[in-house]
């Protein structure tokens, strides 16, 4: 790769999420064994969030707007993910 050229996890501020049926599109051309470990990532990822949100409600509860508005991303981060294992598993 050469030294001006981005890398392929290096993601731009403009660049928009792929929508549902290019994201399925995407996960079938990569090898199984890629699928079954960035399914196992999510998964780590989702059971950190889960542990997160679950260490803020009484924060929240509390009238904390801060950590009321990041619960509600980290809620929203988590159907992201739950959305995407879904989609790798219906794909497999």
């Amino acid at each position: 790769m050469e030294a001006n050229s981005p890398s392929i996890n290096t993601m731009s501020h403009e660049a928009l999420p792929l929508d549902a049926p290019a994201f399925a599109r995407a996960l079938e051309e990569l090898p199984i064994d890629a699928l079954h470990s960035r399914a196992a990532e999510i998964q780590n990822s989702i059971a950190h969030l889960k542990s997160s949100n679950e260490q803020m409600i009484p924060f929240a509860d509390e009238g904390d707007q801060g950590k009321l508005a990041t619960l509600l991303f980290l809620i929203y981060l988590l159907d992201l993910l739950t959305h995407s294992i879904r989609l790798q598993r219906s794909h497999a």
